[in-house]
């Protein structure tokens, strides 16, 4: 569970020092969805301003103290958004119960990524949208060696968080349809970010 520390750094990193790129990759992930949309690891809610007037959002994460800050960021906002608790790996939510889904910076931190993903697919109707935008393993060789290098140091600083995760792999063989993956040139030596746009098979 992320700390109050941590989260006050988040907030302030997410606030402040995010590039202008990544932030454009938000609103270009979350801009045009409408109807209900789950967001799974909101923290403390930098996508809210990117949403447009026809999305209902119920912004979900699994720390108090970034519920906090969430709740604080969930007013003044197009979009209308209600913040929760919950477990990306157990959503409390029935079955196609959202239209769409977002996650962003968040499946390198999950424990079981595999479980949150079916999740994901378990609750979003057949035909809707799933968003992401995640960090991944690096292409090369050495940047590969540097993340394996630096992880167990950084998952203890960054909350959980994997730089070598493989998620646009998970992704693909999760059971949602993957339509479109755009590499960002953000610290992509280190971080190796990624737009991911994927879909509920169906509908």
């Amino acid at each position: 569970m992320a700390s109050r520390f941590f989260a006050g750094c988040w907030e302030n990193l997410s606030q402040r020092f995010e590039s202008k790129e990544i932030r454009a990759a938000r609103a270009a992930l979350v801009g045009d969805l409408t109807g209900d949309v789950l967001e799974v690891g909101a923290g403390a809610g930098a996508n809210f301003p990117f949403y447009g007037a026809g999305a209902r959002v119920t912004a979900t994460d699994y720390s108090p103290h970034m519920l906090e800050r969430a709740q604080r960021a969930a007013v003044g906002h197009d979009a209308i958004v209600a913040v929760e608790f919950a477990d990306a790996q157990k959503l409390a939510f029935p079955d196609d119960h959202f239209d769409h889904a977002v996650a962003t910076l968040v499946f390198c931190s999950v424990p079981d990524a595999e479980a949150g993903l079916r999740e994901i697919l378990r609750v979003t109707k057949p035909g809707g949208a799933v968003r992401l935008l995640e960090h991944t393993r690096a292409d090369g060789t050495t940047g590969r060696r540097v993340q394996n290098l630096l992880t167990p140091a950084w998952r203890r600083l960054f909350d959980g968080c994997h730089l070598n995760r493989e998620t646009v792999a998970v992704v693909a063989t999760s059971g949602l349809t993957l339509e479109d993956v755009e590499g960002l040139s953000a610290m992509r030596s280190l971080l190796n970010m990624h737009a991911i746009r994927a879909r509920v098979p169906g509908g």
